[in-house]
């Protein structure tokens, strides 16, 4: 047996080397682990009295109740401004022309100012040399209950043809 150790003792301690190493490194790679999970819990439970992590969870448990009525509050917001926005001019036409040979380029005008659901103004204004003329007509729908010119019909339907709202959604 003695023969047998002395012949193969380099390779039994080789292999106890081995094993040494290679439980030096389990033990050393669970002690980092288990300095990373008592950082991650004192971090936790840091702000509770008693540092149990009952008290940490309540606390989280409390703010993520404050959040979530702070969110509701804000989306709540959130569509009262989008209603707000959609009554606000988005839609925008302008026409220019020269209605009259007398005068020199395209010194009148008409533009259209609707809301989202075409719903708004249209005014022309017709230069000639003598005199300048405004005219205001309502528009609802993308259309108005007065007669219009072919320009301001223009305009309006300028304005209509655009497809986004300001909120940048796409009009439905």
């Amino acid at each position: 047996m003695a023969a047998a150790y002395q012949l193969y003792a380099m390779y039994l301690w080789a292999a106890l080397v081995a094993l040494f190493l290679v439980l030096a490194i389990w033990v050393i790679t669970i002690q980092v682990r288990m300095n990373r999970l008592i950082h991650g819990y004192s971090r936790l439970v840091d702000d509770s009295e008693d540092g149990t992590l009952q008290d940490a969870l309540t606390r989280y448990v409390e703010r993520l109740d404050e959040t979530t009525g702070q969110v509701e509050e804000l989306d709540k917001l959130c569509q009262s401004v989008e209603a707000s926005v959609r009554r606000a001019i988005q839609r925008i036409g302008v026409v220019r022309f020269n209605p009259f040979a007398d005068t020199g380029s395209d010194q009148s005008f008409a533009v259209a100012l609707l809301d989202l659901n075409g719903t708004g103004i249209v005014f022309s204004s017709l230069f000639s040399r003598t005199s300048t003329r405004i005219f205001a007509k309502p528009v609802v729908d993308g259309k108005s209950t007065h007669a219009l010119t072919d320009e301001e019909q223009e305009a309006i339907e300028q304005a209509m043809a655009s497809d986004t709202d300001l909120v940048g959604r796409e009009a439905g």
